[in-house]
C-alpha cells in the first residue's frame, strides 16, 4: 500500500492527516470534519461508509486562504 502512495500523488486526506496539519486532538479533529461535512463548507468532505475523506485540493485552498482571495477579487 505504501508503494502505491509513493507512485501516485495523494488526492485525499484522512482525518488523521487533517488532525496533524492543524495540530488538533483526535476527538476535536473528528468533530471539526463532521461539522464541515454537514455544513458543506469551508471545504469538501466525502463520507464513505463511516470514514471521512477530504480532497487535498479543497482543503489546501481553504488552509492557504485561496477561497477568501477569490471572494475579495470578485467583489
Amino acid at each position: 500500500m505504501a508503494m502505491i502512495e509513493n507512485e501516485m500523488e495523494k488526492k485525499v486526506y484522512k482525518v488523521e492527516d487533517v488532525q496533524n496539519l492543524l495540530g488538533l486532538g483526535r476527538s476535536k479533529a473528528y468533530e471539526f470534519i463532521e461539522n464541515v461535512y454537514y455544513d458543506r463548507k469551508p471545504f469538501r468532505v466525502l463520507k464513505i461508509g463511516r470514514s471521512y475523506r477530504i480532497p487535498c485540493n479543497s482543503f489546501d485552498k481553504w488552509l492557504n486562504g485561496d477561497d477568501e482571495r477569490e471572494r475579495v477579487r470578485a467583489e
